[in-house]
């Protein structure tokens, strides 16, 4: 759901901004938009363009028309024919059950999502200059005239609700879409440019004496109703973008009551994995990941806040580890040097689950009677060393504790080895233990960016 990047901060610049902003371009407003098409627009469009050129045949049937008059109207039933027929197969995905039809239902769909333009907007290219035509040029009408200002008023309306299908359409909110740019930039501009073109029409008109003097104010007051194609676009881009908000918070907080019952329902859990955990014959590395679930579990509920990130953080991983043992959050150093909301989901997940096993394994080791002396503190690292597919992660934590025996460094069965195994055959990485100058030890696990096998 995307904040509209069309807002500015003064209230007073907002209407001016209004006037040429462009479509949002977001999924949001792209799935709305087809949404709608389908849904909710349905055949009005059809019908709308059907009542208007009732009018207008009625109009120019009133004034006397004859001849090629009438040919300008002919697109106009086809378009709106077409439009119909055209949803149907669209929303339904009904069989046309001819060749033809076929192939205009085919391209419907395909340019529901690219392009705007179809056989319907085909046919509306055509009808929309034919109408404006049809009633600018048609006989003045002497003492019917405002039958003739009627007739403008059909053709323009006509023309600004095939602009409003075309303008509003999915492609148009979507920057993936198959028409040209200059489509794009130029959909703020579409009401004045018709403006003027419609205005250029009933000139030209005047000019060659097409209008009773009386009318020809009020038929330049009918060229103007194009603008009100604008406030209709803005209208539509607005309400998308406050609903957007709106569904923002309704999901946000949708997600937080579910952290809430998922904690509280599988709070229950949390004891229950630490008691399976200390099962002899439990997986090493499923030993880790039961270690880690009661962090995972106590901070749910924030976890899935729309706002919050939703990858723990190392440092508070490390807080929410240490805290059971009593170790306070100032004596625990972290430094976490990568870009944990944009590192790989593969290795965050290889992250959170060696920092589980090596912060576990310090702390209740500063807990053993035999260290009561020592200070209950340790630190976690967290960098990056080389580049592209060499690139290789490191993560550390390092303690006053003594070093451990080479002889029971990695023990058949023991947690370390399962993970340095782990990360040996699915990672080309390693763990290893370092002395550091200052009298303390720390333990490093380290992996490749790309686990073994992985094709980019």
């Amino acid at each position: 759901m995307p904040d509209d990047p069309t807002r500015v901060q003064s209230r007073w610049l907002q209407p001016i901004r209004d006037l040429t902003a462009p479509a949002t371009f977001s999924e949001w407003h792209r799935r709305i938009a087809v949404r709608r098409v389908l849904e909710y627009d349905g055949v009005r469009p059809a019908l709308i363009h059907a009542a208007l050129l009732v009018v207008l045949v009625a109009a120019m049937w009133v004034l006397g028309v004859r001849g090629w008059y009438w040919l300008l109207l002919v697109a106009s039933p086809v378009q709106i024919v077409v439009e119909a027929y055209l949803h149907k197969i669209v929303s339904t995905d009904a069989d046309p059950g001819w060749e033809l039809g076929h192939w205009l239902g085919d391209t419907a769909r395909e340019n529901l999502h690219s392009k705007v333009l179809n056989a319907g907007g085909v046919a509306a290219t055509i009808a929309c200059p034919a109408t404006i035509g049809a009633a600018c040029f048609a006989p003045p009408g002497g003492d019917l005239g405002w039958v003739k200002v009627g007739a403008l008023a059909a053709a323009v309306l006509y023309l600004n609700s095939a602009l409003r299908n075309g303008l509003l359409d999915p492609p148009q909110f979507t920057e993936t879409s198959r028409m040209p740019p200059v489509v794009h930039a130029l959909r703020p501009y579409v009401p004045l440019i018709s403006c003027v073109v419609v205005v250029a029409a009933v000139a030209t008109s005047v000019y060659i004496g097409q209008w009773e003097r009386a009318y020809i104010p009020v038929a330049f007051m009918c060229a103007l109703l194009t603008l009100q194609l604008g406030g209709t676009l803005r209208e539509h881009d607005r309400t998308v973008a406050v609903a957007a908000q709106v569904g923002r918070q309704a999901v946000l907080a949708g997600r937080e009551e579910l952290g809430r019952v998922i904690h509280d329902d599988l709070n229950a859990a949390k004891g229950a994995a630490a008691t399976v955990h200390r099962i002899v014959g439990v997986d090493a590395i499923d030993k880790v990941d039961l270690m880690a679930l009661p962090v995972y579990l106590t901070h749910f509920n924030t976890r899935v806040a729309m706002t919050a990130r939703l990858r723990m953080d190392l440092s508070d991983l490390a807080v929410q580890m240490a805290s059971p043992y009593g170790v306070e959050p100032r004596d625990i150093d972290c430094e976490v040097l990568w870009d944990q909301e944009t590192l790989r989901f593969e290795d965050h997940r290889v992250s959170i689950r060696m920092a589980t096993a090596l912060i576990h394994n310090v702390c209740q080791a500063l807990n053993r009677p035999e260290h009561s002396e020592l200070r209950k503190s340790f630190g976690l690292e967290a960098y990056t060393t080389g580049s592209d597919h060499l690139l290789r992660y490191h993560l550390a934590v390092s303690d006053h504790l003594p070093a451990i025996p080479s002889a029971d460094w990695c023990r058949d069965g023991d947690s370390l080895t399962a993970l340095r195994d782990w990360l040996e055959e699915d990672f080309d990485g390693g763990l290893m233990q370092e002395k550091i100058d200052d009298g303390r030890k720390r333990i490093v696990a380290w992996w490749h960016d790309r686990y073994q096998g992985e094709v980019d």
